[in-house]
């Protein structure tokens, strides 16, 4: 049988992209690494390429990262994948699934609808809507609508200076005109949880630690990943946040409070660094076998 032509969609240079892409050559294809915004639609002709190649010469297209920042143009990218599958190249994870996670605002409201337990969460262009829900839960994490590693989120308080309406203002300036206001919760060993699927399926979960003084677990900000065992009423919290979006590997992100367990969000493009880091589990590995045994 002939190797299978993979594109993958990323970062080139970036660690994870170019992981998934060795791991499909070490599986037997022929892979080759396409930028996120070298996707090209000639129209009407409706023509898609994927840098130099045609979009129809590729048996499948797999999506490792769309944008590495709070960007709108995330969903003109995804409409583009779009169009790559509806020529009949199939595409990982699902473009409809992509969508629907990767707009924060999108997302929390169908894990809201699935009845998946989360913080209190505000979202509103009025300053003075954050600064009343404020008043109701003390701190707020305000994140960007579009964004990942914690890019442009900002801790507020009442009665802070971060808190003042004419500091709202000048994040939205930056950020975009939508609040996105999460209840800040102080998690359990100051950590999130990661809980990761590939095709459904469990693989694992670990733990991002902070570092000490940083509320932050993300490693930009010094936070490291640890192997954590994670008890079933946990598990079946992310397996129904999972279950609503079908993407094919994804994140669901975890924090363990003083009332249970929540969902922060689930993640389009889940990494591999946190399985690889926590249990030498080559994560790119195991998901260009799935996509490969989908293909056949």
């Amino acid at each position: 049988m002939a190797s299978k032509r993979i594109a993958v969609v990323g970062i080139p240079g970036a660690w994870s992209s170019e992981r998934l892409k060795e791991a499909f050559l070490k599986e037997g294809a022929e892979a080759f690494l396409v930028p996120y915004d070298a996707i090209a639609a000639s129209l009407p002709s409706l023509k898609v390429r994927l840098g130099l190649e045609d979009a129809l010469s590729v048996d499948a297209v797999v999506v490792k990262k769309l944008g590495d920042s709070s960007d709108i143009t995330l969903t003109e990218r995804v409409a583009q994948l779009k169009a790559i599958q509806s020529l009949g190249t199939p595409v990982f994870s699902p473009p409809e699934a992509i969508e629907a996670a990767i707009d924060r605002m999108r997302m929390t409201l169908q894990l809201a609808l699935a009845g998946v337990p989360m913080p209190r969460t505000l979202i509103t262009e009025r300053a003075e809507d954050v600064l009343n829900f404020l008043k109701e839960v003390q701190e707020v994490v305000i994140k960007p609508l579009f964004t990942s590693k914690a890019r442009g989120m900002i801790r507020v308080g009442l009665g802070r200076p971060e808190a003042e309406k004419g500091a709202l203002e000048a994040w939205k300036q930056t950020h975009g005109p939508f609040f996105y206001a999460q209840e800040f919760i102080p998690a359990k060993g100051m950590r999130d949880i990661g809980v990761m699927f590939l095709g459904g399926e469990f693989l694992k979960a670990y733990a991002r630690v902070a570092k000490e003084g940083s509320w932050k677990t993300t490693t930009a900000e010094g936070g490291y990943y640890e192997p954590y065992d994670l008890p079933g009423s946990a598990f079946e919290i992310a397996k129904q946040a999972e279950r609503v979006f079908g993407l094919s590997y994804a994140g669901v992100d975890l924090v363990e409070g003083p009332d249970g367990f929540l969902v922060y969000e689930v993640s389009a493009f889940g990494g591999f660094r946190g399985l690889h880091e926590a249990y030498g589990l080559d994560a790119a590995r195991l998901f260009a076998g799935y996509v490969l045994r989908r293909l056949a």
